[in-house]
């Protein structure tokens, strides 16, 4: 066979292969074509008997490989589109709905500032360009200090810092160093035009149980995160742009860092009861 025939040829000659076969591998959708391959370093090559046994176990190497690609394929879309613990337990069945598994995490919640007011101006296109790039700015330092992406709410970003082994000052510092640098990555990209328009966030940390539960009707389920924690969180970005903090901290937040924060004072969280103390860095 001439060198030309496959760009593995040459390799395969020059390491003293004498006969190579590539056998197509076509899943039953259609969709997914693949191949195995066979090569010896036997001068006569191969056999008839050879021959016969691929055909004997090409049907269940196929088989196989259709399962383990359909795992991946699944294990990958769901990783991406609900997060890494989220995927595990749909993976594993944990599909019950009203079920809830609670978590203690530090809660970092984001919301960009005139978001309404961009979206009503750009084209569509625009936005969903901006929102990319502005959540490009913030979920690398989330995902590299160990958070978790739960959900993106339109512009709004939710991730947890759980406190694994009860480390909850580790979780906390970790949250606050991710939204300090995701806010340093949003001023960068403003300054040097990178984004459709110039845009500014808020974000709210806070400290409690984020609880994962699945929530829908018949068949059509969602695996959200609920819980009292998460809306302190929620209505706390709604205070960033009335105070002009970039970001704000519970009391539960701050009583986990070790550097003291400035005390902003008590304020009313809508629709929550009481009155909340808040912090800047």
């Amino acid at each position: 066979m001439p060198d030309d025939a496959y760009g593995v040829m040459p390799e395969l000659k020059a390491n003293g292969y004498t006969h190579y076969i590539c056998i197509p591998l076509v899943f039953s959708s259609g969709r997914n074509r693949n191949g195995a391959t066979f090569a010896t370093r036997d001068p006569a090559g191969f056999k008839d008997a050879h021959i016969a046994f691929f055909r004997r176990i090409i049907p269940a190497m196929r088989m196989v490989m259709e399962i383990r690609a359909s795992e991946r394929i699944l294990d990958e879309i769901l990783q991406t589109y609900v997060g890494g613990d989220p995927h595990h337990r749909i993976l594993a069945g944990d599909v019950h709905r009203g079920k809830v598994t609670r978590i203690r995490s530090a809660i970092y919640f984001s919301d960009m500032r005139g978001y309404t007011n961009l979206s009503m101006t750009l084209p569509e296109e625009d936005i969903a360009d901006l929102l990319n790039r502005y959540f490009d700015c913030l979920v690398p330092e989330v995902e590299s200090r160990g958070g978790e992406v739960l959900k993106f709410i339109g512009d709004g970003l939710l991730a947890i810092f759980e406190a694994k082994n009860g480390n909850s000052a580790l979780a906390c510092q970790s949250a606050l160093d991710a939204a300090t640098t995701g806010l340093a990555h949003i001023a960068r990209a403003n300054a040097y035009g990178s984004l459709p328009a110039p845009v500014e966030a808020g974000i709210a940390l806070h400290f409690g149980e984020a609880a994962y539960g699945n929530v829908g009707s018949g068949e059509r389920l969602d695996f959200t995160v609920i819980g009292r924690d998460i809306n302190i969180a929620n209505r706390i970005t709604r205070l960033n742009g009335r105070l002009g903090q970039p970001i704000l901290m519970s009391q539960a937040f701050a009583d986990h860092i070790a550097t003291a924060p400035h005390d902003l004072g008590l304020h009313e969280l809508k629709g929550v009861p009481g009155t909340y103390r808040l912090y800047r860095p």
